[in-house]
């Protein structure tokens, strides 16, 4: 392999950043083996697809200098976390850099397929029997990187999703479709407007199985079955992950390059809706759909939902990682578009994420449609404005 390097990540940044308007194509940050990273707003984030490009080049380690602000951006415990998952870590800092070193720890390559049989699950794992009626099998957290498995582990102790649907041949307003993968299965009832009614799965061998698949299921709700199909295991990985943690994948993380459990709920979704076509002709693939307003909320009055907003606004905030006094409310447009006024003590470079952090908590907390956009900034120049 070859030997460690040592890398800037603010040079890095200003590098990808700068060949973005002067690069065709490739927009890269110009140094050999980094050709696939692509920058974060976000250092943890950034460093872990460093890590990953690093280490996929056969690299023994790497060595990554950063200012002493953005590396308090995060704490110390995620750092040490990112450098867990990699091998050996350690950070040392002389107040104007902080030196972060990650040694990476060979590790033997894992079959894609989970383990089927049964023998002793451990005391501490739950032996349901599965469809098959091998014992439920422990839960394999390597198979979900670290930002999602809390989430998963916790949506599948709920198994509010878990179970079978009743067979409705021969009903005119519904279609009961399911798909197989291995031991997963997947049913759904499908009304006569291609719209998903009920959703339920079985079969799950481990905890972690369990958990996406309830996921899935959830995502299906009153949901057309062309949306489900194209995004329904994209909504899993949005809900399950957790907002302050990296991906721990270089790029844009998708099903198939995040996890093998993402990619095999991907797969069983979209296999369902390729049954559902077959029995029903159905032919429609170009996907139009837009999630609207709850009725409930719509029969609210403009200032009722502003004061259901403003309700819920701080505890937003503080779940997002915005600091009180940071953020507040300018109007709410449309019905569904909370616009935001940020102070200028938030660092340009965090205020997406935050902003994307804010939407969610408030769209889980007050009305699902909600979308959160930044106020437009006025010109200030007095002669343009003459």
């Amino acid at each position: 392999m070859a030997g460690p390097r040592t890398l800037s990540y603010e040079d890095l940044v200003e590098a990808y950043n700068q060949r973005l308007g002067s690069v065709l194509r490739g927009f890269d940050s110009g140094v050999v083996g980094l050709e696939s990273w692509v920058p974060t707003s976000e250092p943890l984030s950034s460093v872990a697809g460093l890590l990953d490009a690093t280490r996929a080049a056969g690299e023994a380690g790497l060595t990554v200098l950063m200012t002493p602000e953005n590396y308090a951006i995060h704490s110390s415990d995620q750092w040490a976390q990112l450098g867990a998952r990699h091998g050996a870590f350690s950070v040392s800092s002389d107040g104007s850099c902080a030196r972060l070193v990650f040694s990476f720890q060979a590790t033997e390559p894992r079959s894609s397929v989970a383990p089927q049989g049964g023998g002793s699950a451990g005391a501490a794992v739950s032996k349901r029997r599965t469809a098959d009626g091998a014992a439920g099998l422990p839960p394999e957290p390597e198979r979900l990187p670290a930002a999602y498995r809390a989430n998963v582990i916790e949506a599948a102790r709920t198994c509010a999703w878990e179970g079978y649907l009743e067979d409705t041949a021969g009903a005119a307003v519904m279609t009961h479709v399911q798909a197989t993968d291995a031991n997963w299965r997947l049913e759904a009832l499908v009304g006569a407007d291609h719209v998903v009614l009920h959703a339920r799965h079985h079969g799950a061998a481990a905890e972690d199985e369990r958990g996406v698949l309830e996921l899935l299921c959830r995502a299906a709700r009153h949901k057309p079955i062309l949306e489900w199909a194209d995004h329904g295991a994209l909504v899993v990985m949005e809900r399950s992950r957790d907002a302050r943690g990296a991906a721990g994948v270089p790029g844009v993380p998708t099903p198939e390059n995040t996890s093998q459990l993402f990619a095999r709920a991907n797969a069983l979704c979209r296999a369902l809706f390729a049954r559902y076509c077959e029995l029903t002709g159905y032919v429609q693939t170009d996907n139009r759909f837009d999630p609207r307003a709850s009725a409930d909320w719509l029969r609210l009055t403009a200032e009722q939902r502003l004061e259901r907003v403003q309700a819920e606004f701080a505890a937003a905030c503080a779940a997002a990682g915005i600091a009180e006094g940071h953020a507040e409310v300018a109007e709410l447009k449309d019905a569904s578009r909370v616009v935001i006024r940020l102070s200028e003590a938030v660092a340009p470079s965090r205020r997406g994420s935050l902003l994307f952090r804010l939407e969610r908590e408030l769209s889980e907390r007050v009305e699902p449609s909600l979308s959160v956009e930044r106020d437009a900034r006025k010109d200030i120049n007095q002669i343009r404005r003459l």
